[in-house]
């Protein structure tokens, strides 16, 4: 139910949030998942070479190798043993992918495509936000993981974006608050009303969208639903959905 209510008017004109520093790590593994579908022609079949293909699994390294701390962080936090076990594996295993013999590289991909598969079902199973918040941080890492796998062992990777693709509409799905209300200033003599949306994510953190002046404006929910959120999964979801998308399109 939507709530409509007076308050002292907020010291910011539109209160603008700023996004974490672990947050941009894992905003650098989304760019460097998209640089490896980009290499491997926009996520579609063959491949398994070339030094475009070489640079990309290189670059996913490093970036798995700078939000090193933020992923064990996530990973320690995991309730489900089989998913803790598979997700740690294929990080640390990951490293050692250029020395990786073809046929241990193909058993190793298609056993990190399964562990991709788990992460979504432990996912869609959790029963709480902040159990799914923390599974949803470490959903796009083990799909590029997978992916940088089966592209170098020559397996296509059309249909393991698709399965991402999906589990970033369902983090984005269900970590958007749904505790969200209109606030107004009752207009002074002479001047229009203000009114704006804020919402309260599942963490506590609340976000605004900007004011809007007028009896007939209509302020942006989706803008405080995304400000309330940038400290969950749910922002990196959203920040990837459209890219991955892109890529599975240049694959067509």
């Amino acid at each position: 139910m939507v709530a409509t209510v007076g308050l002292a008017r907020p010291a910011l004109a539109d209160w603008q949030p700023k996004t974490p520093e672990d947050m941009n790590e894992f905003t650098e593994l989304t760019d460097a998942y998209l640089r490896l579908t980009e290499a491997f022609g926009g996520g579609g079949g063959g491949g398994g070479g070339g030094p475009e293909l070489e640079e990309a699994i290189r670059q996913i390294i490093e970036a798995v190798e700078q939000a090193k701390d933020q992923i064990v962080q996530h990973i320690d936090e995991i309730t489900s043993a089989e998913v803790q076990a598979c997700v740690r594996t294929h990080t640390i295993e990951f490293a050692d992918i250029e020395n990786m013999s073809r046929t241990v590289l193909q058993l190793w991909a298609q056993d990190a495509t399964f562990c991709a598969s788990q992460a979504t079902e432990y996912f869609s199973a959790v029963s709480t936000l902040r159990a799914a918040d923390n599974i949803g941080f470490l959903t796009g890492e083990i799909y590029m993981i997978a992916s940088a796998a089966r592209a170098k062992a020559g397996f296509s990777i059309v249909a393991l974006v698709e399965n991402n693709i999906r589990a970033n509409e369902a983090i984005i799905a269900r970590l958007t608050p749904t505790n969200c209300a209109i606030k107004r200033h009752p207009p002074e003599q002479g001047t229009p009303p203000e009114r704006w949306w804020e919402c309260t994510a599942y963490n506590g953190d609340v976000g605004r969208s900007g004011i809007c002046t007028g009896f007939a404006c209509q302020p942006n929910r989706a803008v405080a639903e995304d400000r309330a959120t940038l400290k969950t999964s749910r922002a990196i979801a959203k920040d990837a959905l459209p890219r991955l998308r892109a890529a599975l399109e240049g694959a067509a």
